[in-house]
């Protein structure tokens, strides 16, 4: 209990390192051996030179990280985590696209350097710098990033080669890391805690649905949403995208609990999965149009604050729909 409090009073900044320490893997020994056989094959090289390219990379990454590494004790955290991910990203695209062996040493150096070295050299000092009374338990979770790269990225890596091959996995790797890890270090705490507040959402709907029936509680689960769209209105900084994030995770996992629940007791089992169908239908042409309408918003220069104000305004609409819909007894 004490580590799960822990865990959750710092999941923000957990989450990052976990995720540093993780994704190190593409700059792991375990990682690029994965590759050792087409890179050999590629290259000509026997399995004396590649080894030797590959200590000489080693040994020059661990000089310059003892030269550079003092950088995260004079920078912002979350500067330097921008700069690691995004040169550990063109490292992994060198490692793609090169064609000479000094081009090869150089990719050795560099996936080293950024991925087994400063990925792991930011994420395990920070760690350190910033707990004190916990800093055993912070840092045993942050550590816990290296046996789950360790497991999944093999597998994932081994298929990936035999699928499309072994440069275009090293390019796909860095794709990975500047179009999804980069913009999920600012956004990943908002959209696990999405997660979380969904279940909980779920958990809390079924158990309120039997003591009162979702005829009673349908469209006040849309309230947290409307809270959450306020707060980012107010301003799109990490803060509020994250507590929106929370409050629309329990609107969804509320919401759609009692939406599925609300049809076998308005109309019994009989026709429920034709008007289950036609629930689903209109959930779809919503979701199709939505992306279309708020693009267009975007196009016309309507900012994402007045975006959300417009939605919060739209959905308490909704809600005030339902409670009319409710007092003339149309559910």
């Amino acid at each position: 209990m004490t580590y799960f409090i822990f865990i959750l009073t710092n999941f923000r900044f957990l989450l990052l390192t976990i995720l540093m320490t993780g994704f190190s893997s593409f700059g792991q020994t375990f990682y690029i051996s994965l590759f050792g056989g087409e890179i050999r094959s590629f290259y000509g090289l026997t399995s004396g030179q590649f080894g030797g390219y590959y200590s000489v990379a080693t040994l020059a990454s661990g000089f310059t990280i003892l030269w550079l590494g003092s950088v995260v004790d004079r920078y912002d955290l979350k500067k330097i985590v921008v700069v690691v991910i995004s040169l550990l990203a063109i490292s992994c695209l060198m490692m793609g696209l090169s064609t000479h062996w000094i081009g090869l040493i150089l990719s050795f150096y560099l996936l080293r350097l950024f991925g087994q070295g400063f990925m792991t050299h930011t994420a395990m000092t920070a760690t350190g710098r910033y707990f004190d009374a916990n800093r055993g338990k912070a840092i045993s979770v942050t550590e816990s990033g290296f046996p789950v790269g360790q497991s999944v990225l093999p597998i994932l890596t081994v298929w990936l080669i035999g699928f499309i091959g072994w440069r275009e996995t090293w390019i796909s790797s860095a794709i990975f890391l500047l179009v999804f890890f980069l913009p999920l270090a600012l956004m990943a705490t908002g959209l696990i805690a999405f997660s979380i507040t969904q279940i909980a959402g779920n958990l809390i709907a079924g158990g309120l649905i039997d003591k009162f029936s979702s005829r009673k509680l349908y469209g006040w689960s849309a309230l947290p949403l409307i809270f959450g769209l306020l707060i980012f209105s107010m301003g799109n900084g990490t803060e509020n995208l994250v507590i929106y994030l929370l409050l629309a995770g329990l609107t969804a996992g509320m919401g759609g609990t009692f939406g599925n629940a609300i049809w076998p007791e308005m109309y019994g089992t009989k026709h429920l999965g034709a008007i289950r169908s036609m629930a689903g239908f209109i959930m779809i042409v919503a979701t199709a149009l939505s992306p279309a309408f708020f693009g267009w918003l975007i196009d016309q220069s309507v900012s994402m604050n007045q975006i959300a104000l417009f939605s919060a305004g739209y959905t308490l609409l909704s809600l005030l729909v339902i409670q009319i819909a409710r007092k003339f007894h149309y559910f």
